[in-house]
């Protein structure tokens, strides 16, 4: 009898925790796998994931965004055929712009690094924007032989992170024809 009752106990017990681990083994449904084609233009080339589209390209500025997003973009500025300036003095014009857009914007982080095996300077910002949504933002300023060229990621504040990696591979497949 005790054999029998410490048989079933013990089956109870592989039953609960059978059923517990099948309620929290981690298969949570994953990201689909995305895609990531390359666009190429006479001036750059950049790889995309399939879920963004370029919303906005002229010969100098192309903004991109996720196709069912328009709270999250990617702006770019490329160079042009005049004098460049330094890039803190094309980071500083820029966060001007940034600033003279915005009703608030505090500057998180701003430092000098490297992208690309070259000098460039990366500034983290949030702010409320002139729509009065609070937003943050990336702006990396960086240049490929001796051209320089802007880079700006603005998502709401509550998407940012989410878009984050996506982003900076969208940022570090960016190169200058």
């Amino acid at each position: 009898m005790f054999k029998t009752k410490k048989f079933l106990y013990i089956c109870i017990l592989l039953i609960l925790l059978f059923t517990i681990t099948a309620c929290f083994n981690g298969s949570e449904e994953k990201e689909p796998k995305t895609e990531w084609n390359k666009h190429s233009r006479s001036n750059f080339a950049i790889e995309l994931p399939s879920t963004w589209e370029i919303i906005r390209e002229n010969n100098n500025e192309i903004a991109i965004s996720p196709i069912d997003d328009s709270e999250v973009a990617i702006a770019l500025f490329l160079p042009r055929d005049e004098p460049y300036g330094s890039l803190e003095g094309i980071k500083n014009n820029f966060l001007t712009i940034i600033k003279e857009n915005y009703l608030e914007i505090t500057i998180e982080t701003q430092e000098k690094i490297i992208l690309n095996e070259e000098a460039a300077y990366e500034v983290d910002f949030q702010g409320i924007d002139l729509n009065a949504g609070e937003m943050k933002g990336h702006l990396i300023v960086a240049q490929q032989e001796g051209k320089p060229f802007v880079i700006i990621f603005m998502a709401a504040e509550d998407k940012y992170e989410k878009r984050l990696k996506e982003a900076r591979r969208i940022v570090t497949s960016f190169s200058l024809k």
